[in-house]
């Protein structure tokens, strides 16, 4: 049994070995049979490409509508953040007047 093995391992080598690279053949040394089928097929290809140009016009289309939506709402959300800062500016600058008012009705009293 071991012998059997011996010998079948050794022929399958042999067949390894033997083998050349008469597949590869065509891949490798008829570049012209490309090229042949390329301008066959040139009316596909051009189909092909201007189905490639509209759906990447469309997926452009889509993303500069995701952006446009996406600037406008962060342009709305620092509107509305520019309002509250004014907003407390001025409810700032009211308090003050408040108690500037409020220490000169003080200080006469205080000093007199």
């Amino acid at each position: 049994m071991g012998k059997k093995k011996a010998d079948t391992q050794a022929v399958t080598d042999d067949k390894k070995t033997n083998q050349t690279c008469s597949g590869q053949g065509p891949r490798f040394f008829n570049p012209k049979q490309k090229r042949a089928a390329r301008t066959e097929t040139s009316g596909q290809t051009l189909n092909v490409q201007d189905r490639v140009e509209a759906s990447t016009h469309a997926l452009l289309a889509g993303i500069l509508a995701e952006l446009q939506a996406k600037n406008k709402r962060k342009s709305e959300k620092d509107e509305k953040k520019k309002e509250k800062e004014e907003k407390k500016l001025k409810l700032d600058q009211e308090a003050q007047a408040e108690d500037a008012a409020r220490f000169e009705e003080v200080r006469h009293s205080i000093y007199s």
